[in-house]
């Protein structure tokens, strides 16, 4: 046996022999996330993991084995060597060399270590620049938690580009920093391959409700644009711009993808017009109930802080109402089902947002507070805490 497999036998094997003392705390685990996942902890997760006190760092390693996501990530037909890849790959943005990569390999096929064993041995092993890539995004991930983030889209595109020089560290607290968890990462940020989808034909009623949803989204944004500059609030800014926008955008592609007219309701026939509808003014709709809505939903509004919120809560009720009725009527058509399916999980969101807007202000009900129609108890959240395994 060479020097160097010497060597890396007798850190390995007082790694190992150490782990199953190791208690497992916020640093470790989001370590484990990071080798396991690819990704960093959901604030969920680490929770109840943290919760589980009758168990080593090395038991919840071998617990991730029989989570749904790691099942996934590394079917049962997966090599060793296939595995120990990822692992590098997750913790160092890098393969191991021919040498460490041959070494654990043999371990492993020979089960000298387990797969967990394997895991922690080469996160508690990391050295020099591997070492700084690992507390980096250690730093990183520890931050999403303190965030109370469970977006897992997020927690995986927070990690991709993180390495030794600090300034991508940097970056990428900077953008933890700057958006509002309330505002779904992933609906901020989420796109559709339309050249993927078949090209269905529309009926009348499916192009009203590609024209009335750009319509409802645009009313959104411009209400709570026009409101946070007499009442600035996080709730306010960050659901427009992070957003709102980008729901526009979606069903924007999607009128493209059709060639069809939303701004001469009437006549469906004359082609899409990326200039008529970017030079159409703020609250103005080219349906006339969406325009008398923006204007009674602004009155309303500009009342006081309160009020900007409740007009949240009375916005985002009235989206998914009429994007369920619209989901209803899409058939099979799956890219409305999927673009619709996208503004709803969005405006699921941005009610609870605006809920707790209300409750910081002192309203106990939050958006119940309106009326029986925008109690909403049963709308999901996802970023309230799921406190199953993750």
């Amino acid at each position: 046996m060479n020097k160097f497999i010497s060597s890396l036998t007798a850190v390995s094997f007082l790694i190992v022999s150490s782990l199953y003392a190791e208690k497992a705390d916020s640093e470790n685990l989001t370590k484990l996330y990071i080798a396991s996942f690819d990704r960093a902890p959901d604030s969920a997760g680490l929770e109840y993991w943290l919760t589980q006190l009758n168990l080593s760092l090395e038991d919840i390693a071998t617990s991730f084995f029989e989570q749904e996501e790691m099942q996934e990530k590394y079917p049962l037909e997966s090599s060793n060597s296939e595995y120990v890849n990822a692992v590098y790959n997750n913790l160092f943005q890098h393969s191991p060399d021919a040498g460490g990569e041959s070494y654990w390999v043999k371990e492993l096929d020979e089960s000298s270590i387990s797969l967990s064993e394997f895991t922690l041995a080469v996160v508690n092993g990391a050295i020099g620049d591997d070492a700084t890539i690992l507390d980096n995004k250690t730093t990183v991930g520890l931050e999403f938690v303190a965030s109370g983030s469970n977006n897992i889209e997020m927690s995986k595109n927070i990690m991709r580009n993180i390495t030794a020089n600090p300034q991508t560290l940097e970056s990428v607290l900077t953008q933890i920093e700057n958006i509002d968890v309330n505002s779904t990462y992933y609906q901020a940020n989420a796109s559709l391959t339309l050249d993927s989808y078949p090209k269905d034909e529309l009926s009348e009623d499916q192009k009203y409700s590609l024209a009335y949803m750009w319509h409802e989204e645009k009313l959104a944004k411009e209400i709570y644009l026009e409101l946070n500059k007499v009442y600035p609030s996080n709730q306010l800014e960050k659901i427009a711009n992070n957003s709102e926008v980008k729901h526009i955008e979606l069903v924007e592609n999607l009128v493209e993808f059709y060639d069809i007219n939303i701004t001469n309701i009437a006549d469906y026939e004359i082609n899409y017009s990326a200039s008529e509808l970017e030079n159409m003014a703020v609250g103005k709709f080219a349906i006339p109930e969406i325009e008398s809505l923006y204007n009674l939903l602004y009155d309303k509004g500009i009342a006081s802080q309160q009020a900007s919120y409740e007009v949240g809560c009375m916005v985002e009720v009235t989206d998914i109402d009429d994007l369920d009725k619209f989901l209803a009527s899409s058939g099979t058509n799956q890219a409305l089902i999927d673009t619709f399916t996208i503004l709803r999980d969005g405006s699921y969101e941005h009610y609870w947002a605006f809920d707790a807007g209300l409750k910081s202000l002192g309203v106990v009900d939050g958006c119940c507070s309106l009326s029986s129609e925008y109690c909403h108890l049963e709308y999901p959240q996802s970023d309230k805490g799921n406190k199953g395994k993750r």
